[in-house]
């Protein structure tokens, strides 16, 4: 008897070092594939850079700096995006990446969340399996503020949303010793502890949506928390432009610049303020500074473009947003921006291609479609350019915004054009 118990033990520790040794092999292997990832993005070979960003995660999902290259270079278009996140394989251990991957490729947080953590209602800790494995002492590629608090604390935070937020999936447990669990969503529990990756995928999806009041509202809670979470001052740069709030972006660059002045976005930040008060020439000499340090950050580019076409230098704009889509291939703006030069110096049929091609990348901004109708609105087809107005109006959500009106305005002109009088006037009220 204790023989045969002898080799059971044996039988599982010999599985439990086969695990861990696949395990070992699968880490290695993505550090590989990464490593020869950003080689070939430096030779400006997004082709195979993008394929062994694949191969990264593919052999380690947990690999989150492939992931965020991949995405946050914009190595896919959105379709390719969701395909390779479908491919994907996880583990009970990491399911609630995937919440996480897929949330952020679509812009909002999915509803069909599959990762659970379960929690002890009267002193809530982790102690669900599918975190065991995250510890304060681990070293994860994963960037620590992406990983929830609890993850890397000695105690876990106290769950604060979880009991006063109703609508988070979540199921009562009673284990022998007596004690009141639940099961809850991972993504739900980051959300309510205010994760700041969770925070910007919100302020993105308000921010895409036009909506630009909420956007500053979701990430100014954020940055009053932690200024120099650097992921958020693309976004937030640009926002404060929208908004025009000239003081606290001069702020914001002046700190950037003083604590980080070898990061790219440091000098995006300095730009932004000059471009806001209309000094294009200092605003691109600070872009181009920010492209001495990251070749490879999208939204200075794409500002290198519009500091150009704000002075109407044309070709230098056109310049700055082809290299954008050369670079990034799943950047819709870059697109987006050529067919808006197009269109600004009257090429038509040219423009259309550029946002047809943007519309391919990403088919949910309001502004693409707003653009193509320009576009067959100039052309008098006056029923097509409707459609893609109405299009536009139902994908703008914030009713306050200047695209919102824009798109009213192109609304009634059409329906105007249409011999359509009252519903042209009833856009022109509103």
């Amino acid at each position: 008897m204790l023989e045969k118990e002898n080799n059971d033990q044996a039988n599982v520790s010999s599985f439990d070092m086969s695990v861990l040794e696949e395990q070992k092999s699968n880490y290695y292997k993505g550090l590989k594939h990464l490593i020869m990832a950003k080689a070939y993005e430096i030779q400006e070979n997004n082709e195979c850079a993008a394929e062994n960003y694949k191969e990264a995660l593919k052999a380690n999902c947990e690999n989150y700096q492939a992931f965020e290259r991949l995405v946050g270079n914009y190595l896919l278009t959105q379709s390719e995006r969701e395909e390779f996140i479908a491919e994907m394989s996880f583990t009970d251990d990491n399911i609630w990446l995937k919440d996480y991957y897929i949330s952020r490729i679509q812009g909002f947080i999915r509803e069909d969340l599959e990762g659970v953590v379960i929690v002890n209602i009267d002193d809530p800790s982790i102690q669900s399996p599918s975190v065991k494995n995250f510890s304060p002492e681990a070293d994860y590629d994963m960037p620590a503020q992406s990983i929830p608090h609890f993850y890397h604390q000695a105690t876990p935070p106290q769950s604060r949303g979880t009991r006063q937020t109703p609508d988070i999936k979540r199921r009562a447990i009673q284990d022998s010793d007596g004690k009141r669990e639940q099961e809850v969503n991972v993504i739900d529990v980051l959300r309510n502890s205010n994760n700041s990756y969770i925070k910007i995928i919100e302020a993105e999806r308000y921010y895409n949506g036009q909506n630009v009041s909420k956007a500053y509202d979701t990430i100014k809670s954020l940055i009053d928390e932690d200024m120099y979470f650097l992921n958020a001052i693309p976004l937030y740069a640009a926002i404060l432009i929208e908004l025009n709030q000239v003081g606290d972006l001069y702020i914001l660059a002046h700190k950037l610049v003083s604590s980080n002045p070898d990061l790219a976005v440091s000098w995006f930040a300095v730009g932004s303020y000059y471009y806001l008060v209309k000094k294009y020439d200092l605003a691109r000499k600070y872009f181009e500074k920010a492209h001495k340090f990251d070749k490879h950050f999208a939204a200075s580019w794409i500002a290198y473009g519009h500091s150009f076409a704000a002075s109407d230098e044309s070709d230098q704009a056109m310049c700055a947003y082809r290299t954008a889509a050369r670079l990034f291939p799943g950047c819709h703006m870059a697109n987006q921006c050529i067919g808006m030069e197009y269109l600004r110096t009257n090429k038509l049929s040219t423009a259309l291609i550029a946002f047809e091609q943007a519309q391919q990348i990403n088919n949910k901004d309001c502004l693409v479609y707003n653009e193509k109708g320009v576009v067959f609105y100039k052309e008098k087809k006056y029923q097509e350019a409707r459609s893609l107005f109405e299009q536009a109006h139902h994908l703008c959500t914030d009713e306050n915004c200047r695209t919102y009106e824009t798109i009213l305005i192109n609304l009634g002109h059409c329906h105007r054009k249409l011999k359509d009088f009252d519903k042209s006037i009833e856009y022109y009220e509103d």
